[in-house]
């Protein structure tokens, strides 16, 4: 398919869409986004933050058992999503702002500093000892945010704070994770691929690498960083090549900026 007929049929599927009825979310009750297919409608999704996720095809809503199934998985994942955020008090409100406003004041107060100098202070890591005395202060005592619940809440039992993450709570890792990626299998614990730092296996599920790597501001490595790996498959598409793979033990890189920022 040539791009014209490609692009015709984009626009027949997105005037078909717009034909389409609203769609309620079985889960949270929003309205469903429409899903655009070559020449019709495809489907609905809602993504929503405050939901679970669900998505349906024509052929789902066109089934009055699979959209019934669709309709009860939906609902039971969403009470089970509000069940764990009740038991970890967590909220999406705006009580996790008022919280941090209040500490903030707290500890500009107590280092005799306007909250503007604070700021300042922070943000060219000026004083690092304070730096750091700020974040073990805020971590130990604010409400953070939680990739299960989607919501804020204080370290819990269930979801306590993730070392790696730094400011974030969620469920540990099971024991027996790992991921099957361009031919390996990797496993904890989970190596940025480009500057070779250990990382939250949530954050590597995401972009096999450190935030400031995933935003290109990272080191310009020679080679991949890995953890532990299995040989799976060498014939997927993009396989990486073992002699790719920087030794194991290698030192992470250092971040662009960082022998200037100790000078």
């Amino acid at each position: 398919m040539d791009f014209a007929e490609w692009s015709r049929m984009i626009e027949t599927g997105m005037a078909d869409a717009e034909r389409a009825p609203d769609v309620k979310c079985p889960a949270c009750g929003g309205n469903m986004v429409r899903s655009v297919g070559l020449g019709k409608l495809a489907g609905y999704s809602c993504f929503d933050i405050g939901c679970v996720g669900v998505e349906v095809t024509v052929g789902d809503l066109s089934d009055s058992f699979k959209w019934a199934a669709v309709q009860d998985d939906a609902r039971r994942r969403y009470a089970a999503r509000e069940a764990m955020r009740k038991r970890n008090d967590a909220h999406r409100d705006h009580r996790h702002d008022i919280v941090f406003r209040a500490f903030r004041a707290g500890f500009a107060l107590r280092h005799k500093m306007t909250l503007a100098e604070l700021s300042d202070a922070l943000a060219s890591n000026s004083d690092p000892f304070l730096t750091k005395l700020w974040q073990s202060e805020l971590l130990a005592s604010a409400e953070l945010w939680c990739g299960d619940c989607k919501a804020y809440h204080v370290p819990t039992a269930e979801h306590p704070r993730c070392a790696l993450c730094v400011s974030a709570v969620h469920a540990p890792a099971p024991p027996d994770l790992y991921f099957d990626f361009k031919g390996w299998r990797f496993t904890a614990p989970f190596l940025c691929m480009n500057c070779g730092r250990e990382i939250c296996f949530r954050q590597w599920a995401f972009a096999r690498g450190c935030g400031r790597c995933d935003v290109g501001d990272g080191p310009q490595s020679q080679g991949t960083f890995s953890g532990p790996r299995t040989l799976i498959d060498p014939n997927v598409d993009c396989f990486i090549a073992p002699e790719r793979f920087m030794p194991a033990g290698a030192e992470p890189l250092p971040y662009p900026g960082a022998a200037r920022r100790r000078a």
